[in-house]
C-alpha cells in the first residue's frame, strides 16, 4: 500500500480529469458527489466502504448524516437516517459497526461510529425539530452507558452473541485499552444535555483524552489501559492523532502547541507526510478541520487545496490499487466534503 500511494504521488498528474492548479474546491466538491453517487451508492442506497469492498460500515453512514446535516439537505437526512434505523440499529440499541455486502451483520459496535451518529441526530434535531432524531440518539446514547462504559470510561466498542436457549445475550467488553482517538467530547457533551449520567464518563473520559495529548511534546499518545491506569503507545498514525486532536479542538480544548507544530510543517515541508513520507486524503480533511476549530484558517484552505492532487476520473479522490486501477474510500471522500462544505461556506474566512 505504500508502495502504491508513492506511486501516486508521483504520477498524480495522468489520474485527474484536470489540472489540480485550476480546479477550483467547488468543482473538485460537485465530482466528488457526482462521483459518490456513481460508484459508491448502493441500490439499497447505503455507501459501500470502497469502489472494491462492496461491505457497509457504521462509521460511513454517521459521516454522511454530518453532511447531508452541514449542506442542510434534510430530505437526504430523513432518506439516511431511515437506513440507519432499518440496517444499522441493533437489539442492544448499539450500531452494528459492519455489514456484510450479503447483509449479514457483525455483532459489534465502533464507540466513535455510535457517538458520531448520535451528534448528527442531536444536531439535526436542533435544526430541523423533529423528535424522531433526538429519540433515536438518546436511545444509543443510553446503549452507550449501559453496555461500553467502564469505571466511567468510554471503551472502543463491545462484542455480543446469542447465549442460552431464551434469547439470551453475551456481552464482551473487549480489550482494556482505550484508544484515545475515539471519545468524540462534542458528541458526549450533547449527549449530556439530555442525560445526566453522562457527565461523569465526560469528566473522565475527556481528562484522559486530554492527558494523553499533553504529556509527549506535540506527539499524542495512542491509547489508555484502564487496568493499570497507564498510557500506551504504538506505531504513529496521522489519522488518529488528527481525530483524537479534532476531537479535543471541537470541545474548545486543543492543546494549541500541536496545530502549531503541523501548521510548521505544512509550511516547512510544503505538506503533511507520515513517516514513510506518504500523504493522504483522510489526513488533509482531518487536518484542514483541526485548522478551521483553532484558528488557522490559511492553513485550513492550504489543506483543502491539497485535496485536489488525489482526483480520479471518477471525481472521486483516492489512489492506484493493485490490479492497475484506482480504489476510493467512502470514509476520504465523506470527510473530503465535510471539510470543504465548513470550511468553504464558513463566513470565518
Amino acid at each position: 500500500m505504500l508502495f502504491l500511494l508513492i506511486s501516486f504521488l508521483i504520477f498524480s498528474s495522468s489520474c485527474g480529469s484536470g489540472s489540480p492548479t485550476t480546479l477550483s474546491i467547488s468543482d473538485l466538491a460537485v465530482g466528488i458527489k457526482e462521483g459518490v453517487e456513481k460508484q459508491l451508492r448502493s441500490p439499497e442506497g447505503l455507501l459501500y466502504k470502497s469502489t472494491k469492498d462492496k461491505s457497509f460500515l457504521s462509521e460511513t453512514i454517521g459521516l454522511e448524516l454530518m453532511w447531508h446535516l452541514l449542506d442542510e439537505d434534510k430530505s437526504a437526512f430523513d432518506y439516511q437516517f431511515s437506513l440507519l434505523k432499518k440496517y444499522f440499529i441493533s437489539p442492544l440499541g448499539l450500531l452494528y459497526w459492519k455489514i456484510s455486502e450479503d447483509f449479514d451483520r457483525f455483532k459489534s459496535n465502533a464507540s466513535i461510529d455510535d457517538l458520531r451518529v448520535c451528534k448528527a441526530l442531536i444536531l439535526a434535531y436542533r435544526k430541523w425539530g423533529d423528535n424522531e432524531y433526538l429519540n433515536t440518539a438518546k436511545e444509543i446514547g443510553n446503549a452507550l452507558l449501559k453496555y461500553v462504559i467502564k469505571k466511567d470510561i468510554l471503551l472502543d466498542g463491545i462484542s455480543w452473541e446469542p447465549a442460552g436457549i431464551f434469547g439470551g445475550i453475551s456481552i464482551d467488553q473487549g480489550a482494556k485499552s482505550i484508544t484515545l482517538s475515539y471519545p468524540d467530547i462534542q458528541a458526549m457533551l450533547l449527549l449530556k444535555e439530555y442525560n445526566s449520567d453522562w457527565l461523569k464518563v465526560v469528566v473522565k473520559t475527556s481528562g484522559i483524552v486530554l492527558m494523553g495529548a499533553l504529556l509527549k511534546g506535540t506527539d499524542v499518545y495512542w491509547g489508555y489501559d484502564i487496568e493499570s491506569e497507564s498510557y500506551n503507545d504504538r506505531d504513529r498514525n496521522l489519522i488518529n492523532e488528527f481525530l483524537h486532536l479534532l476531537h479535543l479542538a471541537s470541545a474548545g480544548s486543543v492543546p494549541i502547541d500541536h496545530v502549531r507544530y503541523f501548521a510548521f510543517k505544512l509550511d516547512v515541508e510544503d505538506g503533511i507526510f507520515d513517516e514513510n513520507g506518504n500523504e493522504n486524503v483522510a489526513v488533509y480533511s482531518l487536518a484542514s478541520l483541526l485548522f478551521y476549530e483553532s484558528g488557522f484558517y490559511m492553513e485550513a484552505e492550504a489543506c483543502l487545496e491539497k485535496l485536489k492532487k488525489f482526483r480520479l476520473d471518477s471525481g472521486l479522490l483516492g489512489y492506484p490499487s493493485e490490479d492497475g486501477g484506482t480504489e476510493a474510500w467512502a470514509f476520504d471522500n465523506l470527510l473530503a466534503l465535510i471539510a470543504i462544505e465548513t470550511i468553504s461556506g464558513s463566513p470565518k474566512k
